[in-house]
């Protein structure tokens, strides 16, 4: 507890020391606006330039120009590796309603990167209880495609995501990384396995409702974790086996009729759907398809 607090007290000290080396210089919003089109000439990204007239701006204690600095920041797609040590200081914003955005975005950039530390989850997990406005939705989509994430720790920042259903229910996202996919697949199997065994507790909104569809690469996986899963004799039993089925072919499917998917899969994708009529086995897999033949002629 000592090493905690001292620890503390140490980053307090480092932010006055540099509160008190910046205090002669006053950040312009002209300036700011002026990084930010400079760093978004090519794209989306903080640079080290911004996140340190953001630092200084908030040490600042000025309030005027947060709302404008958040909407910027919502749609920040990357931000620069040298930033990070800068946006750093921001995890210190504990407890003001305003500027808590700045800590969780800092957070969800760190977990990004490839950190791990605990602290860094439970700030992610404040995200989806407290922000009521979904300004970090896009930022929180991101957590599915970045390549440094620790597959670990997205389990868990999944698992409380999935809990909250305000949340869960905006997120939409393409995924082109395969151990996403594999997560998304078990904590799918997962969950359908509790509610069979605990139907008191029956969690009924599917994880792959998060998910609007995967790159061809991962179609081809899929097709074969599919035929593997439904032909290989397992421990699963045949009812969880035909609810895990059902609930990834009318995924598949809705992702076909999807208004607005501008990404469709496959047709080798559909083909192999369809030999699922030829097995007997899986009833409600056959009505998952036909149900989706009928809402198909519908949109038709």
């Amino acid at each position: 507890m000592y090493l905690v607090e001292l620890a503390f007290d140490i980053k307090n000290l480092e932010m006055h020391i540099y509160n008190k080396q910046k205090k002669n210089k006053i950040p312009s919003s002209d300036e700011f606006k002026q990084l930010w089109s400079d760093s978004w000439k090519t794209s989306n990204i903080m640079t080290f330039e911004v996140a340190s007239w953001i630092t200084d701006y908030l040490f600042m204690s000025d309030r005027e120009e947060v709302p404008s600095i958040i909407l910027d920041i919502s749609v920040c797609r990357i931000v620069e590796k040298k930033a990070l040590s800068v946006i750093h200081h921001w995890l210190d914003y504990r407890t003001d309603k305003d500027w808590r955005f700045f800590r969780h975005f800092t957070a969800l950039q760190l977990v990004m990167d490839g950190s791990n530390t605990p602290q860094l989850i439970d700030i992610i997990n404040e995200i989806f209880t407290i922000d009521r406005d979904f300004r970090l939705r896009y930022i929180v989509e991101q957590l599915f495609t970045s390549q440094h994430i620790n597959i670990t720790v997205l389990r868990q920042i999944l698992v409380k995501l999935h809990q909250s259903i305000d949340y869960s229910s905006r997120i939409s996202i393409w995924i082109e990384r395969r151990e996403t996919l594999e997560l998304i697949l078990n904590l799918e199997l997962e969950r359908i396995i509790s509610n069979i065994r605990q139907p008191s507790t029956m969690v009924i909104r599917p994880y792959l409702l998060m998910i609007k569809g995967c790159s061809e690469n991962l179609q081809m996986y899929l097709i074969e974790y599919l035929r593997l899963f439904a032909d290989v004799k397992t421990e699963i039993k045949n009812p969880i086996k035909e609810k895990f089925l059902t609930i990834i072919i009318k995924w598949i499917t809705d992702c076909c009729i999807s208004i607005g998917n501008t990404q469709p899969l496959s047709m080798k994708f559909y083909e192999y759907i369809f030999t699922f009529l030829d097995n007997p086995q899986f009833p409600e897999v056959h009505k998952a398809i036909f149900d989706a033949l009928n809402t198909l002629f519908i949109f038709l």
